[in-house]
C-alpha cells in the first residue's frame, strides 16, 4: 500500500502538462493492450466472486472484495466493448 501512496504523491507533484502526457500515454497503452486487459479483468472478476463467497461463508468483511470485484467488472465491460467491435460485414 505504501508503494501506491508514493506513486500518488509523485504523480501529484508533477506539473499539469506532464500529468496530461502521462494520462494520454496510459490511455494509449491501455487501448493497445485492450485484449490483455480484458482477459485480466475477467480473471480478476472471477477471483473477486470467489473471494466474496469465501468471505461471506466465513462471515468476514466483504466490502473490499466487493469494491475490487465491481472495479474488475467495470474494466471488463469497458475493455470488452472496446475490443469486441463487430467485424466488417462480408458478402
Amino acid at each position: 500500500m505504501r508503494v501506491f501512496h508514493n506513486a500518488i504523491a509523485y504523480f501529484n507533484s508533477m506539473s499539469n502538462s506532464l500529468k496530461a502526457v502521462v494520462i494520454v500515454v496510459g490511455v494509449v497503452v491501455a487501448i493497445l493492450a485492450r485484449e490483455a486487459i480484458y482477459t485480466i479483468a475477467i480473471v480478476a472478476f472471477l477471483v473477486g466472486i470467489v473471494g466474496l463467497i469465501v468471505q461471506a461463508v466465513r462471515r468476514g468483511p466483504v466490502k473490499q472484495w466487493g469494491v475490487a470485484t465491481a472495479g474488475a467488472l467495470v474494466l471488463a465491460i469497458v475493455f470488452g466493448s472496446i475490443s469486441g467491435g463487430s467485424p466488417a460485414p462480408t458478402e
